[in-house]
C-alpha cells in the first residue's frame, strides 16, 4: 500500500454487448485477466452472477459516461495519501501498560497463549474452585471471555505493528464496492476500522498546507477543539462541545502535559466514546497550548488530522427528502430546525414520542418504561425500516429487558413499538411498501430487480437456497460423514427475500450515491476526503464546506418522484434484461460450475 494504484479506466473488449463493472482495468497493484474470480476487485459482491454493477450497452454513450464518473470517483478516493501518526504511535508504545492498565489495550503477552492450553487450564481451575465460582459464573462463559480477550490482544498488536512498519511512509487505501455501491477499504488499518486504528492515522496532502492562512489559526484550533470534544461524548451544539473540551484543558493545568507515568493525560479519555481518538487530538491541543501556537508538530498535526462528520440518520434522512418531510428533515438535521440551533436527534424524538404512546396505548410495568433508552429506541427504529419483523424485535428486547420482563411482556412491547410506528411514520411505511412490491413483482415475473443512479446500475437477484449434501471425510473420527450445505438454485427466485430486500437496497444504493456525489464535489475542488458509508472525513481547513456540499446534493437529487418512477419504469414498463447484462460473467461463473462437476 506504499505504491499508489492504477487508475480505473474503461476496457473497450470486441464482441461485448454490455458495459458492466469487469470491463474497468486498475487498481491495486496491476490487472488480472482470465477465468479468476479475483479480477473483479472493485466488486465485493461472491455471487457475481446474481447481484452486480452494469452501467447499460457499450454503444450507449450514457453508459460510457457512467462508468467514466465512477472511475473518476474510485480515482479520488483511491489516490488519497495517508501517513501514521507517529507521535500517538510512539506514546502508546512508551505508556503501553498505562493503556492496558485502564482497559485500553490487551496485554500483549496474550497473543502468545494458545486457546487450547487456556482451555484446559481453566477447566481445572475450574473445577477445583467450581463452588465459589458456581453462583457467578460458569465455564463456558470463562472460556469465551478469554478467547475475546486472546482475539482483541492479537488484533491490537498486528495493528500496532502494522503502523510502525508503515511509520514514515506514505500509504494508500484501495476502495471496492459491494452490489449496492456502498464503499469499504481492505486490510485492518483504514477508517473503517475501530478506534484504535482511526487514531493512528493522517492524511498526507501537500494542498493542506498551500491551503493554509495563518491569520486563520487560531480558528483552526478552536474548530479542532470542538472536533475532538465530540470523540469524547455528543453534544447538542458546537458551543457546548468547545465549553466541555476548555473545561477538561483547564483541569489538566498542572499536571505533566506530555503524559506522566501514572498517565495523567490517559484518566482525562475515561468514559469517551472514542477514547483512542480523543486523546490522540488532546495531545495535541496540550502540545498547541505548551509551545504558543504554531510548532511544526503541532501545526502539521493539526492540520493533518481527520475531521469526521457524520450523517444524522442517513436513512431517515433520505426518507424525509422522498417524502417531502420537513418535519423529519428538521430532527435529522438536513434542514434547520426553526427557531432552534441545536443538534437534533431523531431518536430521541421518536423516545419522546413512543413512550408517551405506551403509556397512553399499553399497560406497561413501570420498571420496563424507564427501560425504553435512546440506545433502544435506536436499537429498534433504526432496523425497522429495513423491514425487521415484530417477532424478531419482541426477541431482542428479551435481550434488553431479560431480566424485569417475560417472554409475552416483551411480544406486548414489541406489539405497541409496531403500532407507534404504522399510525407515526405511515407515510413512510406506505413508501417501504410500494418499493418492497416492485421487488416482489419483479420476482414474480422471473425477473432480477434493477435500481439506477447517475453512476451505475444494480442488479440483484435473490434466489431460493436449496440443501444440498455431500460426503466428506472426518480425519478426527477417521471416517466419512455427511454435510449439508444450502446452494443458491439456478432457476427460483426467492419472492420474499426480494421484498424485503429491495426496499434495504434501494436505500443503499441512494445512500452509495450520495456518498460519491459528495467525492465529485470535493474532488473537483481538490479537497481531501474519504467516506465511511454515511461518514464524510476531511481536513480541518475544509471540513467547514461539508455540511454545504452534502445539502446541496440533495439539493441537486431533483423531484423525489422522478426516481420511484425511474425505478417503476425498469421493473415494470421497460423489459429488464434477464441475459445480457452480466455477460462474460454468466459465462464465466458456468465454466466454473462445469468445472466444479468434473
Amino acid at each position: 500500500m506504499v505504491c499508489p494504484p492504477l487508475d480505473w479506466v474503461v476496457q473497450h473488449p470486441e464482441g461485448k454487448e454490455w458495459l458492466n463493472i469487469s470491463d474497468l482495468k486498475g487498481g491495486y497493484l496491476n490487472s488480472i485477466s482470465g477465468l479468476i474470480h479475483d479480477r473483479y476487485r472493485l466488486l465485493s459482491s461472491g455471487n457475481i452472477k446474481n447481484f452486480f454493477i452494469y452501467f447499460g450497452k457499450f454503444e450507449d454513450s450514457l453508459s460510457l459516461k457512467k462508468a467514466a464518473d465512477l472511475c473518476e470517483v474510485m480515482n479520488k478516493l483511491q489516490s488519497q495519501g495517508f501517513k501514521i501518526n507517529s507521535e500517538f504511535l510512539q506514546l502508546i508504545l512508551k505508556y503501553e501498560e498505562s493503556f492496558v492498565h485502564t482497559g485500553y489495550l490487551m496485554p500483549s503477552f496474550l497473543t502468545k497463549r494458545n486457546i487450547n492450553d487456556v482451555s484446559e487450564l481453566v477447566r481445572n481451575l475450574y473445577i477445583a474452585a467450581e463452588q465459589k465460582l458456581r453462583h457467578l459464573t460458569d465455564y463456558s462463559s470463562l472460556i469465551q471471555t478469554f478467547v475475546t480477550n486472546i482475539q482483541r490482544a492479537r488484533y491490537e498488536q498486528t495493528l500496532i505493528e502494522m503502523a510502525s512498519a508503515y511509520d514514515g511512509y506514505t500509504f494508500y487505501l484501495p476502495a471496492f464496492l459491494d452490489f449496492r455501491g456502498r464503499i469499504y477499504r481492505s486490510g485492518i488499518l483504514h477508517f473503517h476500522e475501530r478506534d484504535l486504528a482511526r487514531s493512528l492515522i493522517l492524511i498526507e496532502d501537500i494542498s493542506i498546507y498551500e491551503d493554509y492562512n495563518p491569520e486563520f489559526f487560531d480558528h483552526y484550533v478552536r474548530a479542532f477543539k470542538t472536533a475532538a470534544a465530540y470523540h469524547y461524548r455528543s453534544f447538542t451544539s458546537d458551543e457546548a462541545a468547545l465549553c466541555r473540551i476548555s473545561q477538561l484543558l483547564h483541569d489538566l493545568k498542572g499536571t505533566d502535559p506530555l503524559l506522566s507515568s501514572e498517565g495523567t493525560l490517559i484518566d482525562f479519555a475515561k468514559g469517551a466514546k472514542h477514547p483512542f481518538q480523543f486523546l490522540a487530538n488532546l495531545r495535541a491541543i496540550v502540545e498547541v497550548d505548551k509551545v504558543q501556537k504554531k510548532s511544526p508538530f503541532t501545526l502539521d498535526q493539526i492540520l493533518s488530522s481527520p475531521i469526521t462528520q457524520d450523517a444524522s440518520a442517513s436513512a431517515y434522512q433520505i426518507l424525509s427528502y422522498f417524502l417531502l418531510d420537513d418535519t423529519l428533515a428538521k430532527r435529522t438535521n438536513l434542514i434547520p430546525m426553526d427557531g432552534d440551533d441545536r443538534i437534533q436527534d431523531v431518536y430521541n424524538h421518536i423516545e419522546i414520542e413512543l413512550k408517551s404512546f405506551i403509556a397512553r396505548e399499553g399497560s406497561v410495568p413501570e420498571e420496563v418504561f424507564k427501560d425504553i433508552t435512546r440506545s433502544l429506541v435506536k436499537s429498534i427504529f433504526m432496523p425497522i425500516i429495513y423491514g425487521k419483523s415484530q417477532m424478531s424485535t419482541a426477541d431482542d428486547l428479551r435481550g434488553h429487558l431479560r431480566s424485569i420482563t417475560t417472554k409475552k411482556e416483551c411480544f406486548h412491547i414489541a406489539s405497541l413499538c409496531f403500532k407507534f410506528w404504522k399510525e407515526k411514520f405511515a407515510h413512510m411505511d406506505h413508501l417501504i411498501g410500494i418499493i418492497r412490491l416492485l421487488g416482489w413483482f419483479a420476482a414474480s415475473c422471473g425477473r432480477p430487480v434493477l435500481y439506477s443512479t447517475k453512476f451505475f446500475n444494480t442488479s440483484q437477484d435473490y434466489m431460493v437456497m436449496e440443501p444440498y449434501s455431500l460426503w466428506v471425510y472426518d480425519k478426527l473420527k477417521k471416517r466419512k460423514r455427511k454435510v449439508t450445505l444450502s446452494v443458491s438454485s439456478q432457476d427460483k427466485r426467492d419472492r420474499k427475500k426480494t421484498e424485503i430486500s429491495t426496499f434495504v437496497n434501494f436505500i443503499h444504493q441512494k445512500d452509495a450515491f450520495i456518498a460519491m456525489s459528495v467525492i465529485e464535489d470535493m474532488r473537483k475542488d481538490g479537497y481531501p476526503i474519504y467516506t465511511v458509508h454515511d461518514n464524510l472525513i476531511c481536513t480541518i481547513t475544509k471540513s467547514q464546506d461539508l455540511p454545504g456540499i452534502y445539502r446541496k446534493v440533495f439539493h441537486d437529487l431533483g423531484a423525489p418522484l422522478k426516481l420511484v418512477n425511474n425505478m417503476i419504469w425498469m421493473n415494470l414498463i421497460s423489459i429488464p434484461i434477464e441475459k445480457g447484462i452480466a455477460g462474460e460473467e454468466n459465462s464465466l461463473t458456468e465454466k466454473k460450475r462445469m468445472s466444479v462437476r468434473v
